[in-house]
């Protein structure tokens, strides 16, 4: 399970949340998320609190079945370091496409992730970067055939959000400070001022945190200027362009590469932008690219392992069988 969520700095982290089995139940209706005994690994960016808006991603990877789950932080509680419970409100909870979900058999080391945020002599080692990835983080998005971005259409901390439709943008000055404005002026300033204090007002509906799952083959992510760039074709999927749509409000992003061998986590805070008609990669009808703002690489931080060969999706480009 990942959540996205905003730190104080302003910048999105995903993560992910793993707990033993039945960790996660649903209220009758569906109307409610509830997260027990679950485990943040050692190094985790992300900073959990209630009324935060999230996103969150339930995979079965072996069935190819996700469920995206969105929503507003009600109530979360730390009960050891490391483990905590949570609730959270669903505003939006739905299938999800699966033609790029590869399938595998990941399995859970229980003895490892009963002592995840204990006392013991940790196996982790956490790396932390800013502007461009290191050597051994390029190494492990160069391999990877799945990551998650974290996108939001949230205003960041001290914004304001403009009209539906634009980048967030910059507070209005009042009428008052504009002398030379006629009475029509005034009227548009004041009548934007009520609209951006109803937005703020009506924020749990207006605005909401989406994570969602990138496949394809091992490569399909380009590393670019010495890492410091990211690049990805964007495959026909179930075009409801979620992730689009946030990034042409909120530029502000998230990646979450995990190896799925080792255990290792690559959480990535950044930027990134959609480039329409951008077809240069295989099988995509635009192009996204994210520019590397933070990063913490974290070695053995999930208690997972993995058996059997991946079986990829037949829908990847380049993969045997794909159109």
């Amino acid at each position: 399970m990942e959540d996205p969520g905003h730190s104080v700095r302003g910048q999105l982290w995903g993560t992910v949340l793993i707990g033993h089995p039945g960790f996660l139940t649903a209220s009758a209706g569906g109307a409610r998320l509830s997260i027990k005994g679950a485990r943040q690994f050692d190094g985790d960016r992300l900073k959990l609190r209630a009324g935060q808006k999230v996103g969150c991603l339930v995979l079965r990877f072996a069935e190819r079945y996700r469920v995206r789950v969105n929503g507003t932080v009600e109530a979360v509680r730390y009960t050891a370091p490391g483990q905590l419970d949570m609730q959270i409100a669903v505003e939006q909870a739905y299938d999800s496409c699966k033609k790029y979900v590869n399938v595998r058999h990941i399995e859970l080391d229980e003895p490892r992730l009963d002592r995840m945020g204990s006392s013991a002599p940790p196996v982790w080692r956490a790396s932390v970067g800013a502007g461009a990835l290191g050597a051994a983080e390029q190494s492990l998005v160069q391999a990877a055939d799945t990551f998650f971005i974290a996108s939001s259409s949230c205003p960041l901390a001290g914004e304001l959000t403009g009209m539906v439709g634009q980048r967030p943008a910059a507070v209005q000055p009042a009428a008052a400070s504009l002398p030379a404005a006629t009475n029509s002026t005034q009227q548009q300033l004041q009548h934007q001022q009520r609209q951006q204090q109803q937005r703020q007002e009506q924020g749990a509906l207006a605005f909401g945190c989406d994570i969602s799952l990138r496949g394809g083959m091992p490569g399909f992510v380009q590393v670019l200027e010495r890492g410091a760039v990211l690049k990805w074709g964007d495959y026909p999927g179930n075009y409801m362009f979620n992730t689009g749509g946030n990034l042409l409000l909120q530029p502000t992003a998230a990646l979450l590469f995990l190896d799925f061998k080792t255990g290792d986590t690559l959480q990535v805070s950044g930027s990134a932008d959609v480039l329409h008609g951008d077809m240069s990669l295989p099988g995509s009808k635009r192009a996204f690219v994210f520019r590397v703002h933070d990063y913490v690489h974290v070695t053995e931080a999930l208690p997972i392992t993995t058996r059997d060969q991946v079986d990829y999706s037949p829908f990847n480009p380049g993969a045997l069988g794909a159109a």
